[in-house]
């Protein structure tokens, strides 16, 4: 069987937060069983990279943000071939 994709997005300006919540949501999907590629950055270029970088001082981090941020959750429809459909 083929697995449909669905591709999350984690978008905001320098230092707000992606990577730390990119690691959580990869660390919280795999632990459930789920089948999950991660694309990487030049600063962190490899899962093993990312993860000692990004899992530094992780909850100080995941607190700042969640005392700081707000975040938005957003649905994007895609057709099969994955462009976006625009929403009425």
């Amino acid at each position: 069987m083929v697995k449909r994709v669905i591709t999350l997005t984690v978008s905001g300006s320098f230092g707000a937060g992606k990577s730390r919540l990119t690691y959580m949501l990869n660390k919280f999907l795999e632990g459930n069983g789920f089948d999950v590629e991660q694309e990487y950055l030049p600063d962190h270029p490899t899962k093993e990279n990312f993860n000692k970088v990004i899992g530094k001082d992780f909850d100080l981090a995941i607190r700042s943000i969640r005392e700081t941020r707000k975040i938005i959750l957003k649905e994007q429809p895609t057709n099969r071939s994955g462009d976006v459909l625009e929403i009425r």
